[in-house]
């Protein structure tokens, strides 16, 4: 039966979600249809990348990160790469940066080597934010969330489509932090503004044995936690390695018989 005079009002809210999208692309192709198809769409949500023509990888004889030591592994050109994200996200992708500045520092073996390359994830993290603002000003948009992702390595158990009533700032139960994280305005300007060792004092002699040494993931949450409350859901995101560096499966995984996957140290296996 039907009632002429019922009057049922439905109330939409959507948000306007910014995804940056960050690091060196490495061998993003196994899991950028896993983004796309899992959380870009989704959420209808812009992305600004923030990547580099090289890609880094380490070698380490130990769990002490002064004994990591990177090299560059392979470099792309800026237009190949300008191709790549073209495929990887069409009409979502909004604006972008390509770095040919990343090198590798000459103090291998200092606390300021490992350093710099935490602290250039950050910076990219950075970056990709201000790319973000600056497309809000130009196209008269306005961000109610900000998501920071991975490039590579990363992946979306299933389709994941954001509500009004998440907790922020939200992270995942891997690395807490460091390769996810969702927050409003000024939660990704805070995260994005972390310097990794910044108020550390290196003393001579330190070997940073694994109970000294100021592992990234923690500082970057205690760094977090020191102004909001974290909301940790876990497996809203996690990797896509198995416990032996071998790639497992996932929603949307690129099977490409022709390229190689890297392992979790991000380096080709043996």
């Amino acid at each position: 039966m039907f009632y002429k005079n019922l009057k049922i009002m439905y109330i939409y809210i959507y948000m306007k979600i910014a995804i940056l999208i960050t690091g060196q692309i490495r061998d993003s192709y196994v899991n950028y249809l896993n983004h796309l198809n899992c959380f870009i769409k989704p959420n209808d949500a812009d992305v600004f990348v923030k990547t580099s023509t090289k890609n880094f990888w380490y070698t380490s004889g130990n769990s002490n990160p002064l004994t990591y030591k990177f090299n560059l592994h392979s470099e792309n050109s800026i237009d190949s790469i300008k191709l790549e994200l073209d495929k990887y996200y069409g009409k979502y992708l909004k604006d972008y940066i390509i770095s040919d500045k990343e090198y590798i520092p000459d103090n291998f073996g200092t606390p300021e080597y490992y350093a710099y390359f935490i602290n250039n994830q950050f910076n990219n993290n950075k970056d990709a934010f201000k790319l973000a603002i600056e497309y809000e000003k130009t196209h008269n948009v306005k961000y109610d969330l900000f998501v920071r992702i991975r490039i590579d390595k990363t992946v979306f158990p299933k389709i994941t489509k954001l509500n009004t009533n998440l907790n922020l700032p939200v992270v995942t139960h891997i690395e807490p932090c460091q390769f996810f994280f969702i927050g409003n305005k000024n939660q990704m300007q805070y995260y994005c503004d972390f310097t990794y060792l910044n108020s550390y004092k290196h003393q001579l002699g330190n070997t940073f044995s694994n109970n000294l040494f100021p592992h990234p993931p923690d500082e970057i949450k205690n760094y977090i936690t020191k102004k909001y409350k974290i909301n940790i859901i876990k497996h809203i995101l996690t990797i896509y390695f198995n416990k032996n560096g071998t790639i497992g499966n996932f929603p949307y995984i690129n099977k490409n018989l022709n390229q190689i996957g890297w392992n979790w140290k991000g380096c080709e296996p043996n």
